[in-house]
């Protein structure tokens, strides 16, 4: 995927959008979605694992169509 290319499951600059891993890893992925204006961008420092940790869902969202 080109970075003008767009997800087509992400549609809005506001959708919630998760991003796990390291800081070094996702983090500039978190900082580089921010800057392109998405607005509601979280970095899970700890990755999968953690989220899991954390008791969070892990089944993938589910999508209108």
């Amino acid at each position: 995927m080109t970075e003008r290319e767009v997800h087509p499951e992400i549609i809005a600059l506001d959708q919630p959008i998760v991003v796990c891993g390291s800081v070094n890893g996702s983090g500039p992925v978190a900082s580089g979605l921010l800057e392109r204006g998405f607005i509601d961008v979280v970095h899970v420092e700890g990755g999968f694992p953690a989220w899991q940790e954390a008791g969070l869902p892990t089944d993938p969202p589910v999508v209108a169509g």
